[in-house]
């Protein structure tokens, strides 16, 4: 007979009754007994249990968090923790563009015109009375002598301009200030001739404009409208001027006024694209400093003009790094490429089942005849050749995607997913053409030429070298900054190498990381041995300070002194900057075996430092090992500063030659991708391009 377990219960319970007062124990066997008897409601007691320490847990945190800020209050502390935050720009905005203010530009014309007309007559008058009073000339020599020093044309600048309504190019208001005032001081056409045709610089420079795509710029930018009279396509001679009716020529003037003004802009607009390039760094991020690269139209547009080759002048604008040639002759080729290339759109998310029918299976059809086989070709030549607008995934279909798929190394069930749809996508080579331009694109922003002896850092590479002569000497692994620490993209000058360095601990991990720990133990950084100064160089101890009290404006200098365990390691090269950017040791060699190298907090941490501190200081790593060893905080001064290059490329070409594609480490390329794209539609809608 089977004993139900509740008359069990009852009969071990009244086991337990005695005349002595019953204690029951609280052991681990007893409570095995109940949940052995119990198993439901032993899990349901331990449910209620958890529940009942969570809500004691939650409760303590909030009075514990209630008294630090009553304390906090009372210590004149902010409520909430401090933090150092860094400024976010606001999103890419396109440079404003102008319309040339011919109104103003006609009156200043005029009124030169007329300056011009009484030198004109002064002039005469001069040269006729000099002539007449000396009775060394008769009349007729003394206009001819008047001729020969100033000759108003018969048709001039002035009068064409006078039925210009509007031009088509726009430009910043510099460029609009430097071409206005050029024609303003100086009335006449500068890209005619006489006979009202375009003069051979006037070619040049429109055949530089035409092939701007040929060097990472567009073409369509820089168009020029050519007037009636010309032959835009050839660039051939039309009607001579002076045989022009008088109706064709008033329908000619406005136009030839029109293109000389037009190609004027353009031209400018050109040198100052190649020379400074389209987009302006700082905007894009905090991270980017090339502040000294500023255009100066006027300049430009006057050494244009004073230019005896103007082709050369324009393309000279370019960077003259070797760099920039290397890459412009990639941009080519992947040019040449992406125009042989044949690719096939499949859209996004389709999904085929045998049977089905999709407006996607002609699409994949085509895929596969541009990726398959020779031999899987001839097998189903019957199937490629076929029409499939109808969309249905037959089984020829269905048999050519499973042969398709074997080939690609993939499960051959004739469903088209995700997985198949990239393998039948043929590579493009858009992406390497993106990286290269925006290569060039960041070459503007830098000199037009590296020096013959300097330190390049790409930091998409995790790589420094030391380049003299043109050829790379040394060449390393570097750590570069994590993604909320990014290591910034500017260039420098190299001054000295500290040995044993300090390192001064940055504001925002004093902020972010050692506050905390300081509020918590005001003696945490003397028990670790660092130094704490005020603003006014005084030392003091850290655990004299009330934390509380301290934000995220951090009154106090926080260094940590030389040593094995110093964050700088052994030394740290230095070329002083506004963002405490700087190559150093670092004891935690582990990290450069990683593919992947953006740990530090901005800082370039190099793999082998005592190799790159001889090479910039033109000494021995026996003699910086030397230095090393005393143990002794000094500092070692470059005889001549070396230029530093902290760069961000991620396509450039190794010392062979061949371009190098990188991954982008900081998304940078997305983002300078998105503001060429915003000037360029700025551009479009300013102008007929």
């Amino acid at each position: 007979m089977t004993v139900s377990r509740g008359v069990l219960g009852l009969l071990i319970a009244a086991s337990f009754v005695t005349a002595e007062p019953v204690v029951v124990p609280q052991t681990a066997e007893a409570r095995t007994l109940f949940e052995t008897l119990f198993p439901r409601a032993a899990k349901r007691r331990k449910a209620r249990e958890a529940r009942r320490r969570e809500r004691i847990r939650v409760i303590e945190g909030r009075r514990q968090r209630a008294l630090l800020r009553e304390r906090q209050s009372q210590n004149g502390a902010a409520v909430s923790a401090p933090r150092y935050k860094r400024k976010v720009l606001p999103p890419y905005k396109a440079a404003s563009l102008r319309d040339m203010p011919l109104s103003q530009l006609k009156t200043a014309v005029v009124k030169e015109r007329t300056n011009l007309e009484k030198a004109h007559q002064l002039a005469l008058t001069s040269t006729l009375n000099r002539g007449l009073q000396k009775e060394r000339l008769s009349l007729d020599q003394a206009v001819r002598a008047m001729a020969a020093v100033s000759v108003l044309p018969a048709f001039s600048f002035g009068d064409a301009l006078a039925g210009v309504d509007e031009i088509a190019l726009k430009g910043t208001a510099k460029q609009i200030a430097a071409v206005r005032d050029h024609y303003a001081a100086n009335p006449a056409f500068l890209w005619l001739g006489a006979d009202g045709q375009p003069t051979d610089a006037a070619r040049a420079i429109a055949n530089v404009l035409e092939t701007a795509d040929q060097f990472g710029l567009t073409s369509n930018h820089y168009a020029v409208r050519f007037p009636l009279a010309i032959n835009a396509s050839t660039g051939g001679a039309g009607t001579d001027l002076p045989e022009i009716e008088s109706a064709g020529r008033d329908l000619a003037r406005p136009d030839l006024a029109r293109f000389d003004l037009e190609l004027s802009l353009a031209a400018l607009r050109y040198a100052t694209d190649a020379k400074h390039g389209l987009v302006t760094a700082e905007k894009l991020s905090r991270f980017h400093d090339f502040r000294g690269n500023k255009a100066d139209p006027k300049a430009l547009f006057d050494e244009l003009l004073q230019a005896d080759d103007k082709e050369a002048f324009l393309i000279g604008a370019h960077p003259k790094v070797p760099a920039f040639e290397t890459l412009r002759q990639e941009l080519l080729r992947l040019m040449e490429e992406a125009r042989q290339t044949k690719t096939v759109d499949i859209k996004a998310g389709t999904f085929l089942k045998p049977g089905v029918t999709n407006d996607q299976v002609g699409p994949i059809v085509e895929a596969i005849s541009l990726k398959a086989s020779a031999k899987l070709r001839e097998k189903h030549a019957s199937t490629l050749g076929a029409d499939h607008s109808a969309g249905l995934y037959s089984p020829e279909v269905v048999a050519l995607v499973k042969d398709f798929q074997r080939e690609a190394r993939l499960k051959p069930d004739g469903i088209v997913g995700r997985r198949t749809i990239a393998k039948m996508k043929t590579a493009s080579p858009k992406s390497r053409l993106d990286r290269v331009r925006l290569s060039m694109e960041r070459l503007r922003w830098h000199p037009d030429e590296f020096g013959q002896r300097y330190v390049f850092i790409n930091q998409p590479a995790y790589r420094a070298s030391y380049r003299d002569g043109g050829k790379t000497k040394l060449s390393m692994k570097v750590i570069i900054g994590k993604q909320s620490n990014q290591t910034y993209f500017f260039h420098d000058k190299i001054e000295y190498v500290e040995y044993n360095p300090y390192w001064g601990v940055p504001r925002s991990i004093l902020v972010n990381q050692m506050l905390p720990r300081l509020r918590a133990n005001p003696g945490y950084l003397d028990a670790k041995g660092w130094e704490v100064t005020t603003g006014s160089g005084r030392r003091i101890s850290s655990s004299s300070v009330n934390w509380n009290n301290v934000g995220a404006n951090f009154p106090y200098n926080v260094r940590q002194p030389p040593g094995g365990g110093n964050a700088l390691g052994e030394l740290k090269i230095m070329f002083p900057n506004r963002h405490a950017i700087y190559m150093h040791d670092t004891p935690a060699k582990n990290l450069f075996r990683r593919s992947k190298r953006n740990f530090s907090h901005g800082c370039v941490r190099l793999e082998d430092p005592r190799a790159m501190a001889a090479a910039v200081l033109g000494t021995s790593v026996s003699q910086v090992s030397a230095r090393i060893s005393g143990g002794k905080n000094r500092k070692q001064s470059l005889s001549t500063k070396l230029p530093v290059y902290v760069a961000y490329f991620t396509a450039w070409p190794d010392d062979a030659g061949r371009v190098r594609f990188y991954g982008d480490v900081y998304g940078r390329d997305k983002a300078l991708l998105d503001a060429l794209t915003k000037e360029d539609r700025k551009r479009r809608s300013a102008g007929r391009a």
